[in-house]
């Protein structure tokens, strides 16, 4: 876990308290580099919402530039 990131997001407006829930839970996966790979259910779990709600608060989040989705062999983001 990378405080620092962590600490960018608590300052960081983000426009929704639950984008800004989604990005802490992935705040608080990624390495000091920013990279994370946690599955949706785990955000999903840990965010209190269903895989869809995870997938559109991502894509809200990618949307407005505050992460980059790169996809692995596997074809999974």
């Amino acid at each position: 876990m990378s405080i620092e990131i962590m600490t960018r997001v608590w300052k960081t407006e983000i426009g929704s308290h639950t984008s800004k829930l989604v990005l802490m839970s992935l705040a608080d996966n990624a390495s000091d580099e920013g990279v994370c790979w946690p599955s949706l259910a785990t955000i999903g779990r840990r965010c209190e919402l269903s895989r869809r709600g995870v997938i559109n608060q991502i894509q809200k989040l990618q949307e407005a530039g505050f992460l980059t989705i790169e996809t692995g062999h596997s074809g999974k983001s």
